[in-house]
């Protein structure tokens, strides 16, 4: 953290070339103030949901498609 600098905020989802957006390589708000422990929740909250997801489509799937008749 001892290199983060807060740069401007860009309302963009995903891209590849981030350079054109930030010098630092980090785009959001006051990145100065994060921490590994506010990482750590939104890594598990994101990973949860995706399993959740994941795992619904796949229940979905297989009802769908190999139902036994």
């Amino acid at each position: 953290m001892a290199n983060a600098v807060d740069e401007q905020d860009y309302n963009t989802f995903f891209e590849y070339r981030m350079d054109q957006y930030s010098k630092s390589g980090i785009v959001g708000r006051d990145v100065t103030k994060a921490t590994s422990e506010f990482g750590e929740k939104i890594f598990q909250l994101v990973v949860g949901n995706l399993v959740s997801m994941v795992e619904g489509s796949r229940s979905r799937y297989l009802t769908n498609n190999f139902t036994h008749r």
